[in-house]
């Protein structure tokens, strides 16, 4: 393999790489209304590179033919100046994808350097010629496919309509503090919250980052002192690490309970110091595994559960109630597995559908507390607006189905058929404690939200894979 391929090879997987890694996994920004734009110039370029591949992988150029790939990689160039710019007008790129991006562009220096060498060095008769079939062809044909793919879905991202339901609570401007505004739940209740006029602060471990997600709407800060003496009508605190994902070793148990019950805390210890002239209203998120993987019963008045992940929860919901000394009315919610476009479970779990990976995991017949996104917002209007709403709800829809159901109804939804199944055992093996979270589950009841009278937007699983699309 010569010079030219060995340095094309490597520009296709680094841009391979940042695809996955960052536009996909970390940034997921096809689930970013703000990033519509980014998202264009993204399929613009993955569409200009699969056609650049797929001449490269078959077609020879010689002499002044190479000027007609050369014409493309130029075009190319420019679409990814001009991303270049829409990245860091919209968002703060990660330091990882900065590195990424410095290394491509001193690699498609050399690259242009090895593309133009043949007309410097030795001219050859200018011809076009169909090239031999190898594995260097094979390669670059499958990769200007996946190109392609990835060009379309962010074309269809970036076409995707803007939410048309922007308001919460729109009766008068609150002041709001939220912590864990850049996640999934958070970031959707900032943008609602930003559209119906309220005043919104956000407790941030990456303040400038999460400021540029709202365009500088929102005050942010990332030390519970900088709040000062500043009161707030209203405190959501989401913050915490991602359960699932890394394994329950003793680092990473700690991570979970010091970004959950350490920071809420100390969050309402400093809240207990501030002047109130009415009554405030604390949400305190957290989730169904309160009351234990295997638990037999999931009514609010239930005890938790005694395995890691209810002792966590009881942990930080102990934490918030100390707010009620402090003359606040707390709410705590208890979060099945919420379902939207914009993040969280579903867009990993229906790529997988698309791929026909749906799988059953162990029995299936382990319940699947789940809740649409809507819903969660409007338990929270509802829940804010009833001054009578206090302790602990259950968010989860009136539906109750277990995970094979669930992952039939996925398979469903994307019209594809569902066939895998995860035996248990190796899941126990790799994940240790933590498969309890997939292999088990206590039943889904919603009692006190419907007692409150609150009507689901999608009640029903299907109704709500569909509003998803």
């Amino acid at each position: 393999m010569g010079g030219f391929q060995v340095l094309l090879v490597f520009q296709v997987f680094l841009g391979a790489l940042d695809t996955v890694w960052h536009h996909e996994l970390t940034e997921q920004l096809a689930n970013r209304e703000r990033q519509r734009r980014e998202l264009a110039w993204h399929a613009c370029r993955s569409l200009l590179y699969g056609l650049l591949l797929g001449l490269l992988a078959w077609v020879d150029f010689r002499g002044a033919w190479l000027l007609l790939p050369l014409s493309l990689f130029s075009v190319e160039l420019m679409i990814t100046l001009a991303d270049f710019v829409e990245e860091d007008q919209s968002r703060l790129l990660p330091p990882t994808e900065r590195i990424l991006h410095t290394v491509m562009a001193i690699n498609a220096g050399a690259l242009l350097v090895a593309w133009l060498q043949p007309l410097t060095v030795a001219p050859l008769p200018s011809t076009i010629a169909w090239r031999s079939f190898d594995g260097f062809a094979a390669f670059l044909t499958v990769m200007a496919g996946l190109a392609m793919v990835s060009g379309l879905r962010d074309a269809f991202a970036a076409k995707k309509p803007l939410s048309m339901n922007t308001t919460l609570l729109p009766q008068r401007p609150l002041r709001v503090l939220i912590t864990g505004g850049s996640g999934f739940i958070g970031s959707t209740l900032v943008h609602r919250l930003l559209g119906s006029g309220h005043h919104v602060s956000i407790l941030s471990r990456q303040p400038r980052r999460t400021s540029m997600m709202f365009a500088g709407q929102a005050a942010c800060f990332d030390r519970i002192e900088a709040i000062g003496q500043q009161q707030y009508d209203l405190i959501i605190n989401l913050a915490g690490a991602p359960v699932v994902g890394l394994p329950w070793t003793k680092a990473r148990r700690r991570v979970l309970w010091d970004s959950r019950v350490t920071l809420t805390r100390d969050l309402v210890t400093h809240l207990a110091t501030l002047p109130r002239k009415d009554r405030p209203v604390f949400v305190q998120a957290s989730a169904m595994g309160y009351y234990g993987q295997h638990a037999a019963s999931s009514r609010e008045q239930d005890p938790p559960g005694v395995d890691f992940g209810g002792q966590l929860c009881a942990a930080w919901e102990n934490a918030a109630e100390l707010v009620r000394d402090a003359g606040y009315r707390l709410i705590i919610l208890r979060l099945g597995l919420v379902l939207g476009t914009q993040g969280g479970i579903l867009p990993p779990l229906k790529l997988s559908a698309h791929f026909g990976g749906a799988s059953v995991l162990g029995d299936g017949r382990q319940d699947f507390p789940w809740i649409h996104l809507d819903d969660v917002h409007g338990s929270i209007e509802r829940l804010v607006q009833n001054r009578d709403a206090e302790g602990a709800f259950n968010l989860c829809a009136p539906e109750r189905v277990d995970q094979a159901a669930f992952t039939r109804a996925l398979a469903k939804s994307v019209h594809r058929p569902q066939w895998l199944r995860v035996p248990a055992t190796p899941m126990r093996w790799l994940l240790g404690q933590m498969a309890d979270m997939l292999l088990a589950s206590p039943p889904a009841t919603c009692q006190r939200l419907q007692a409150m009278h609150y009507g689901f937007r999608h009640p029903t699983l299907a109704a709500a894979l569909k509003a998803c699309g």
